[in-house]
């Protein structure tokens, strides 16, 4: 078997990836709808495979390229989670040394908010317990 070194992609791939993906709603948010099919996706999704394998860096087909973008985005949302954890926490412990870089930001971006804060136009009920005597 081969001994074959994986090969990253390099940042200016990965900033031609946000980029690319900004100017296309429908690619990010992966719904399929009459004017919008797999086909249509898959096809893009090969427009922006072969745009990003013309740059120095690692070279992918189109389904391993939206795999790298489903992986940064799921990367980014966990990170993201986490660091709102550490500021929403009751404090105590060290200052987290997390932050988001400025490609992660850009990630942040183009994710859907709601996925990561919650929808704040939900309010939650509140429940009030009222305990009796029970000696009775």
């Amino acid at each position: 078997m081969e001994d074959s070194k994986k090969i990253y992609c390099s940042k200016t791939q990965k900033e031609m990836l946000i980029q690319l993906l900004t100017k296309d709603s429908q690619l990010i948010s992966g719904k399929f709808t009459s004017t919008f099919t797999f086909k249509d996706a898959r096809n893009r999704w090969i427009e922006i495979a072969d745009t990003l394998n013309a740059i120095p860096g690692c070279v992918k087909d189109w389904s391993q390229w939206k795999r790298t973008w489903q992986d940064s985005r799921s990367k980014v949302r966990s990170k993201k989670a986490m660091v709102n954890r550490h500021v929403n926490g009751t404090g105590g412990g060290p200052q987290i040394s997390q932050t988001l870089t400025p490609i992660e930001n850009q990630i942040l971006d183009l994710v859907n908010p709601i996925t990561i804060d919650g929808d704040e136009t939900i309010s939650m009920p509140v429940t009030n317990f009222e305990f009796g005597d029970i000696s009775s």
